[in-house]
């Protein structure tokens, strides 16, 4: 997992800066915390979801 997750970074980093690109062309830059917020999404937020986990506690708590 580990080479793959060094090769499509560059790849997810590219999409991800695609909208911001496109935010700032129009006269509006995202705030910090508004990235943040995003990549959350992408990576924990939307995913947990997808699963039906609430939040690494809610899993934890169902595994024990």
């Amino acid at each position: 997992m580990i080479y793959k997750w060094r090769h499509a970074r560059h790849f997810i980093a590219d999409a991800a800066c695609e909208p911001y690109e496109k935010l700032l062309k129009s006269g509006r830059a995202a705030t910090r915390e508004e990235i943040e917020r995003d990549v959350s999404r992408l990576f924990s937020v939307n995913f947990r979801k997808w699963v039906g986990v609430k939040s690494p506690v809610a899993r934890i708590e169902a595994v024990s």
